[in-house]
């Protein structure tokens, strides 16, 4: 991926957040206001540290420009924005891992996917923003399938169409608020 990559452990961007000061600013409030003292707050996890399992399955030729089996993505398409999320990354708990992520740009890719899992007995985990909160992005599909292979949408980000007069769109499942916002603007549409 080009640009700024996502944390795999929180929400953001690496190298956004809380300074050091402010880190120990916020555990001083926890422990005055709140009586919580956490005087060693968990080290945040790095990809090399994380013990994965390797792939099940391998990527075939006819789609190996839009999948990776690369540890930081699998890190990254594990989990969702939950607390328990967050305690199981912590924890370094990437046990369920999917075991390819793809990243498909049109319909096309995303119907070879789907035949290829589907003729591979693994399961195909969709991925939108990657902000789900209740367990719907974690491919943990125990000894029902094969393998995990997680489709991110997020080249998926095209309005493809609008009806002016119904004032309605057609867009595709990855765009983003920004992205979308961008797209819709010259139809002075929001």
């Amino acid at each position: 991926m080009v640009g700024r990559r996502l944390k795999f452990w929180g929400w953001g961007y690496e190298g956004d957040g809380l300074e050091d000061a402010e880190v120990r600013g916020l555990l001083a409030t926890f422990a005055n206001v709140m009586g919580i003292a956490l005087a060693n707050p968990v080290a945040v996890p790095e990809v090399e540290e994380i013990d994965l399992a390797k792939p099940r399955i391998r990527i075939p030729k006819a789609l190996a420009e839009i999948c990776t089996t690369e540890p930081f993505e699998r890190l990254l398409h594990t989990y969702g924005q939950s607390f328990p999320d967050s305690a199981r990354i912590f924890e370094r708990d990437f046990r369920n891992a999917p075991d390819i992520v793809a990243y498909p740009r049109d319909e096309a890719e995303v119907a070879a996917l789907l035949d290829w899992a589907g003729d591979k007995g693994a399961a195909a985990i969709p991925y939108g923003g990657g902000s789900s909160v209740v367990g719907g992005v974690e491919p943990a599909v125990g000894d029902t399938y094969k393998a995990a292979v997680t489709i991110d949408t997020t080249k998926l980000d095209k309005v493809l169409e609008i009806d002016e007069t119904s004032r309605a769109a057609r867009i595709q499942g990855g765009a983003l608020g920004p992205r979308l916002e961008a797209q819709l603007k010259s139809s002075g549409l929001t």
